[in-house]
């Protein structure tokens, strides 16, 4: 009896705040997390050009759509999957795997720019010692930020213009009161708007950039998550 090759994958998810902190890898809850996420696999056959390993510029077909869980440490072994098959030309191929995650809401995905067609591989070294190399496909989301800017206009006379400090601050609606509450453990950006700016010919405007959209804050002793 002649039995198809099979193999496994292993896809394993990854997350960071707004500054590549890692998050939700210890044993409390983050409240910024999802429940589960959906990837999806994709097949291709096996290129014997190391140069088209990207799946960014070959991203093969569609296998199927898998789910990745916090209930389950973010990792998923894809079993059973075909290893080998048989082109439209009769010959014998291998088959290797990648994954590209879902859209998750207020996170940006990095996808593996790998190919996998199996779990680990077995390494020896010139003095006959084996390691084994895990394979794990890696999807790492980080937090979404935005940019604020900032235009200051005056509406006073020229010799009466003053210089002006504007500090950003974030708020997150609390939805028992229906009132925006100020984060007070967040440092905002300070601009400083000079006099000189203020009779610039051309209007200044300034810029603070990678602000998280999303977040928790704690505030007389409650806790709140949502969008800045």
């Amino acid at each position: 009896i002649n039995r198809a090759q099979t193999t496994s994958v292993k896809v394993t998810k990854n997350w960071t705040d707004e500054n590549d902190t890692p998050i939700g890898t210890g044993t409390e809850d983050d409240p910024r997390l999802p429940e589960e996420v959906d990837v999806v696999l994709y097949q291709r056959v096996v290129k014997a050009d190391a140069t088209e390993q990207n799946p960014n510029t070959d991203p093969g077909v569609p296998y199927g759509v898998y789910r990745l869980e916090k209930a389950k440490g973010w990792a998923l072994d894809i079993e059973n999957l075909p290893k080998t098959g048989i082109d439209g030309s009769g010959n014998i191929v291998t088959y290797e795997y990648t994954v590209k995650e879902v859209e998750t809401e207020n996170f940006v995905a990095t996808n593996p720019t790998n190919w996998e067609n199996t779990p680990e591989t077995k390494i020896t070294d010139e003095n006959g010692a084996t390691t084994t190399q895990d394979n794990t496909l890696i999807v790492t989301n980080k937090l979404k930020t935005l940019e604020v800017s900032v235009q200051k206009v005056w509406t006073e006379t020229t010799t009466t213009k003053k210089p002006v400090d504007i500090v950003v601050k974030r708020y997150i609606l609390d939805p028992d009161t229906q009132t925006k509450v100020v984060d007070n453990s967040f440092v905002g950006t300070t601009f400083k708007f000079t006099v000189e700016e203020a009779t610039a010919a051309t209007p200044v405007v300034k810029k603070a950039e990678n602000l998280p959209i999303y977040g928790t804050i704690t505030e007389n002793g409650k806790t709140l998550t949502g969008a800045f």
